[in-house]
Formats: C-alpha cells, structure tokens, sequence
C-alpha cells in the first residue's frame, strides 16, 4: 500500500513536471529550431526554460543557447557586411549571448566534472576559438552604448570584456586586448555606473581606469562626482586633494576642495593649500577668490581686503571681489571707535576715518547688489550701514525696507 502511495505521488510529480514544461523536452524543441534555421525562435525558447522555475539548466541548455545566438550574430553579421539595415545593437547583443552561454556551460560543465579525472577539461576548444574572434567586437561595444546613453548596457558589455580573458575556457589563449582598449573599457564602467546611479559598483575597475594618463583627469572628476553622490565624505574629501596635488589648474577639484573645507570648519588648512598652489596657478582668480572667503569667515578684515583687491586686479569684472571689499570697508569703519563726546580729543579724526571707510564700501556694495538682485540678505544689511552713516536719507529709506526693525 505504501509502495503504491509512492509510485502515484511520483507519478503525480511527474506529470506537473511534464505539464509545466509543455508536455515536450524543451530542448529537442530547441534542437529543432536550430536544425530549420529558425534560431531566433530557438533563442526564444531558450529564454522561456530560463525563466521556467520547474526547469534546472544544464551543460547542454547553456551550449544551445550559445549557438542560437552564434547563428543570430552569423545573420547580424551578414546585414552589416551587406548593408542591409543592420541593428547595431542587435549586432553587438547577440555577440554578448554568445559569451554568456559559452561561458557558463563551461562553467557548470567543470564543476560537475570536478570529482572526476578529467576535471577541468571544460568545452571543446572550438568555443574558445569562436569567443577569441568575436572578442574584437565585444570590446568596442561598451564605448557604443555609452554614446547612446544606455548605461546598464554599456556596463554589461564592459564588464564582460574585461573579465571574459581571465575565464578558463580563455585561458590557454586569451584574446588580446591593447592596454588602451583595456583602460577605456575600465573608465566606460566607471561613467556608466555613475550615470546609472550604482554608485558602489562603479568603482569596480577603477585603478585600471586611473592608467590611462590620457583621461585620467576626466576619471578622477567622475570618481569624485560618484563618491559625492554615494554620500562618502571621506573618499570624497581625500579625491579631491588628490586632484589638487595632480591638477593644479583644475578649477573643479580646486572648488569643490573648497566647499568641502569650509563645510568641515577646516579654515586654516585651505589658507595652507592656497598658498601651496599660488606660485603654481597662472589663473589665480579662484584661489584669490577662496583666500578672500576665509579671511572673511575668519574676520580677518585687512587681510579679507587684500585678497578681494587681488581678485579685482586679475578678473576685474568680479563681482564677489565688490562685495568682499565693501564688507571689509564696513567692518573696518564698525572697528573704528568714536570717543563719547564730539569735543572729545581725536573724535573728528576718528569721525573722518569712519566716514572714508563708508564712502570706500558704497560704490562696491551697489554694484554687487545690481550684479546680485536676488541676494538681499547679503548687501542689504551692509548697504544699510553705509547709508545711515553717511547720512543718505533717499537711499536709506529704500534699503530700510530690506531691514525691518
């Protein structure tokens, strides 16, 4: 009775089995196809057992799903060569099939055959050959999905290229692939990554990348970007002063090292780099540009002065330079104390400091305000200043109403 109980519930297995997977060996369905020239509907069905949870792949699935998509890559092959509206994309996915379905039947084929003698022996060397003349392709594809702004594509492909050659189904005769093939393919996953927001992933292959002395520059602006936008302080504080000490020049790493000091509070530290990087700069505007800033945060009013004054005199039409040299002018006149009484000795001389102070700041206040409508909360306070100290009843009433009482 047991016996029979058994033998039903296998029979029973059985039939779901066969059930689900159409009553047919899905693979003489693929066989089939294949042998009637229809690999485009044998990769379908191919694609339909990999989804299929009742089907477990074997060595034998993974080799027709490589030459389904060896013949679609024959017959994208023949349209590019006869000009005959070629599918780029197409071209270039049916080659990355090929790779994906030769490589891991190899795989699963010498992990079953790892407890026996011949372990290791893999598929025959006709696949290794077939993946070595494709190779070419596979490795041009990443720059080509990058220029279309498909990113997990340009990734993919990639990806595949840089870790295909090591495989052991290449590994007697790996493909060759120049070094500068190699790098650009390590920067290609780098941007890709970053655009497509796998911020972790990204960074995959990236002292490869760092290789190129060509681009170099432009991975590092992306790293930079993509561990900024990962939320990793350090690395990205520690990037940038990288950036710094190799490009010197490069306003990017130079400005973005600036905010990054003064959201840390680290004043003193880029009063130190600027003054590393001054001799070196032939444009110093920005750097004058930062030191007038720190002296600024730091109330240091003579010296805040002296850096904007600098600022004017290499970019004259700078505006942030008008409104560091009207707010030291401002500061300076507040540090100036006026004696108690009138009659007082020294007061008109104190008085007429102040007041040239004021007269000093105006015209750099207003002009800054013009450049910066939308900035009240900067020049309005200091406007305010300057106009009731020198008495400018017309102006004063005006900026008044950016000051409420």
């Amino acid at each position: 009775m047991k016996l029979n109980v058994s033998l039903a519930a296998v029979l029973l297995i059985g039939g779901l089995l066969a059930a689900c997977k159409g009553g047919t060996d899905p693979l003489k369905e693929v066989k089939a196809a294949l042998k009637n020239k229809r690999p485009a509907e044998a990769m379908k069905l191919v694609r339909q057992m990999e989804r299929d949870t009742a089907y477990v792949p074997d060595v034998q699935y993974y080799e027709l799903g490589a030459m389904a998509a060896k013949k679609l890559y024959e017959a994208e092959n023949e349209k590019l060569y006869l000009r005959r509206n070629p599918d780029t994309t197409s071209y270039f996915a049916t080659q990355y099939d090929v790779f994906a379905y030769a490589l891991r039947a190899d795989s699963l084929q010498r992990a079953q055959q790892a407890d026996k003698k011949n372990a290791g022996a893999g598929l025959s060397g006709a696949y290794a050959t077939l993946l070595g003349r494709l190779y070419p392709n596979l490795a041009t594809a990443s720059r080509y999905f990058l220029g279309k702004e498909k990113w997990n594509e340009a990734a993919r492909y990639a990806k595949m290229t840089l870790e295909a050659r090591h495989t052991p189904l290449l590994a007697q005769r790996p493909p060759q692939l120049s070094p500068m093939l190699e790098m650009q393919n390590a920067e290609d996953y780098l941007y890709a990554g970053y655009a497509a927001g796998h911020f972790d992933e990204a960074t995959r292959y990236v002292e490869l990348a760092l290789r190129d002395s060509l681009h170099r520059s432009t991975v590092l602006h992306t790293l930079a970007l993509n561990y900024e936008a990962a939320r990793k302080p350090d690395e990205f504080f520690s990037l940038l002063k990288r950036g710094v000490r190799e490009y010197p020049d490069d306003d990017f790493f130079f400005k973005k090292l600036t905010e990054e000091h003064f959201r840390r509070n680290k004043e003193r530290e880029l009063l130190a780099c600027i003054d590393s990087l001054l001799p070196l700069r032939a444009k110093k505007a920005v750097l004058y540009d930062a030191q007038a800033e720190v002296y600024d945060r730091l109330r240091k009013d003579t010296l805040c002065l002296q850096a904007a004054q600098n600022l004017q005199k290499v970019d004259s039409g700078n505006v942030r330079a008008d409104y560091f040299i009207g707010k030291a002018y401002v500061q300076r006149a507040k540090s100036i104390l006026l004696p108690t009484s009138i009659k007082a000795p020294g007061y008109m001389k104190a008085f007429k400091a102040q007041r040239k102070c004021y007269e000093e700041a105006r015209p750099h206040l207003e002009r800054f305000r013009k450049a910066a409508p939308d900035a009240p909360r900067l020049w309005a306070p200091l406007l305010y200043d300057v106009y009731l100290n020198l008495n400018l009843g017309k102006e004063f009433e005006e900026i008044s109403k950016y000051n409420p009482v």
